[in-house]
């Protein structure tokens, strides 16, 4: 994964990630309330998985994993947050948690052009993703693993 998602990740687990909240607190903005729905504090919990334009995205997120994998996944606010953990297909948890770090990379990044977040924001960068491991694998002549942990995706 990359240094950019990593770091993005490590934010989220450390609380350290900037949001509208702890803006205020440092008087660098006036109101702590949501970007997105403007009803509650912004904290990482009510950015990523309860405010109401998260959880429309989040929606179309599932609805789009079921249909690929065929698989009835339902994500608690903690996986969410810090990932899936404990499960049987290596390859699969290793691409659903790309593909969560990436949307919660996605709803940051509508947050800060004030944008609400959306599936297409998403599925743009993890195409952007895609290719750019896909020409790393080739160049390491580790295409199998790649088309093993990507073979669900088509672009």
């Amino acid at each position: 994964m990359d240094t950019k998602s990593r770091t993005f990740q490590y934010k989220i687990n450390m609380r350290s990630l900037l949001l509208n909240k702890q803006l205020n607190k440092m008087k660098i903005i006036e109101s702590d309330l949501c970007t997105f729905c403007k009803l509650e504090p912004e904290t990482p919990e009510h950015l990523f998985t309860e405010c109401k334009h998260t959880c429309t995205f989040w929606e179309e997120f599932l609805k789009w994993w079921h249909t690929k994998f065929n698989d009835n996944t339902q994500l608690q606010e903690v996986d969410i947050l810090f990932g899936i953990f404990s499960r049987d297909n290596y390859m699969y948890d290793i691409l659903l948690n790309q593909c969560l770090i990436v949307a919660k990379q996605s709803i940051y990044n509508c947050r800060c052009i004030d944008i609400h977040p959306s599936f297409d924001f998403f599925w743009k960068k993890l195409k952007s993703i895609y290719t750019v491991e896909k020409q790393i694998a080739y160049q390491n002549k580790k295409v199998t693993q790649f088309e093993r942990k990507w073979k669900n995706v088509s672009f």
